[in-house]
């Protein structure tokens, strides 16, 4: 029948079927509702419904018995969207592009979802301009009325009900993420490019009135929460839980060999496993020794002392047993290099080690050959009576004992003795110097070094 604009509409009632070669039978023409006669050179638009709630408007079906293999192409060298693409029975929904050969979009039976994106342009100029990518997702927010809520342009959930065990020790492993970026063939040397498996552009809002700044800006924030006792531990069972990792290892024999990498490739040392750098200040900036050049990072490398997080206040105190831990060096576990040219201060300091607050002390301390186990060793100790006094002192934690303590006034004991003053010895010794004059000299010296703690008495 037809609708009163002259579309050819079908209607199927439940269970009905429209064959291929019964749609082959009805004619590219417009029916003319008024006179009733066809017209071969207009086109018309079939609407296929359903009388109910269930049922397929159209269905597709190959009944060769050797194929589930069904297509819709639009247009000739265009699209295809269809099943079974290998024509081989199986139940995948594909989408072929027939002028390139390419499949960007395969659903598999187990269902798996594939998007394939080949890229062979050539830039002539600036290598940095884009050749296109993989997928886009554009999200506009606020565009015609202010946005008030939250939300994210891609939103990926991995709901993990149970997991099986395997007696062989190998452990399921499950990424809501994974990507790989890197050579197909390893013994091919490609042109001059950059690899970067995550590249992550952030700006926060634009202004030079501070109280109109974005509330918060993190170029990666990740919350993770360790619910299972002893989540911390590395043994046997776990190998610990961690806000981030990073790690390299050589390559496998079969990884060597999927990327066609010539027998015994190695890898080689990267240059850090966590680097920060950068600078702020007008578009003209480009180094930080510049005079214009302002701070990139208040703090290259932060640990607590409060926010730092969405997850928690601003003014909220972490809880840390270490706040770092360097281990397995060759050469030096920790290096600071010199500071730029333009460095506050007369004495700009490459360590800063903060005195404690919240009361009347003044102590911090720098530990030295302390033990794996916390034991032993020394610390270099400011305040050793935490008393707010700027004292230095060198403490003995095997014998409890400040084994040199340096007074503000410039007084210096050893081995526990306190209560030394600087000796004062007489004048220096001339030519004409008597033996009594060295005589007072040596004995100066020798009472100095006995309330040093240098020499005994007997001495």
């Amino acid at each position: 029948m037809t609708n009163q604009t002259g579309d050819l509409v079908i209607n199927f009632t439940a269970g009905a079927t429209l064959r291929a070669a019964q749609l082959n039978q009805i004619q590219q023409a417009k029916a003319d509702v008024v006179s009733g006669q066809l017209w071969s050179t207009t086109l018309w638009d079939a609407l296929f419904a359903t009388e109910d709630a269930t049922s397929a408007a159209v269905t597709l079906e190959n009944l060769s018995g050797l194929s589930n293999r069904n297509a819709i192409s639009f247009g000739q060298g265009g699209w295809q969207f269809g099943r079974d693409q290998s024509a081989n029975g199986g139940d995948d929904l594909y989408l072929w592009h027939s002028a390139t050969g390419n499949t960007p979009l395969r659903y598999t039976a187990d269902d798996q979802l594939y998007l394939w994106s080949a890229i062979d342009k050539q830039l002539t100029s600036n290598a940095y301009g884009s050749v296109g990518v993989g997928v886009l997702l554009n999200q506009d927010l606020g565009k015609t009325t202010p946005v008030i809520g939250s939300t994210g342009a891609l939103w990926i959930n991995q709901n993990i009900y149970d997991v099986g065990k395997l007696d062989d020790g190998t452990y399921s492993e499950f990424s809501a993420v994974y990507t790989m970026t890197g050579p197909m063939d390893w013994a091919k040397i490609l042109g001059p490019h950059h690899v970067i498996a995550y590249d992550n552009h952030c700006y926060s809002q634009c202004t030079t009135d501070p109280t109109k700044r974005s509330g918060m800006m993190f170029g990666m924030s990740l919350l993770g929460r360790a619910m299972g006792a002893n989540d911390c531990v590395i043994d046997g069972i776990g190998s610990g839980s961690f806000g981030y990792a990073a790690a390299t290892t050589p390559p496998s024999a079969d990884e060597i060999a999927y990327y066609k990498g010539p027998a015994g490739t190695r890898s080689y040392p990267q240059t850090a496993g966590l680097s920060v750098a950068g600078i702020s200040g007008t578009s003209d900036i480009y180094d930080g020794n510049q005079a214009g050049a302002d701070y990139g990072f208040i703090y290259g490398f932060r640990v607590g002392g409060g926010g730092g997080t969405p997850y928690m206040h601003t003014d909220a105190r972490s809880k840390l047993m270490y706040g770092g831990y360097i281990g397995d060096w060759d050469t030096y576990g920790l290096w600071i290099d010199h500071p730029l040219v333009s460095a506050n201060g007369e004495y700009p300091a490459s360590l800063v080690l903060a005195a404690q607050t919240g009361g009347a002390s003044k102590y911090c301390a720098l530990g030295l050959g302390i033990g794996a186990d916390g034991t032993g060793g020394y610390l270099l100790v400011q305040d050793t009576a935490h008393n707010g006094a700027e004292d230095l002192g060198v403490y003995n934690r095997t014998t409890g004992q400040i084994a040199l303590h340096i007074s503000p006034t410039g007084g210096v004991s050893f081995n526990g003795a306190t209560g030394y003053a600087p000796a004062t010895l007489p004048a220096a010794l001339t030519a004409s110097s008597t033996l009594a004059d060295v005589i007072a000299t040596v004995q100066a010296i020798q009472a100095g070094g006995v309330a040093c703690g240098l020499f005994n008495q007997a001495a």
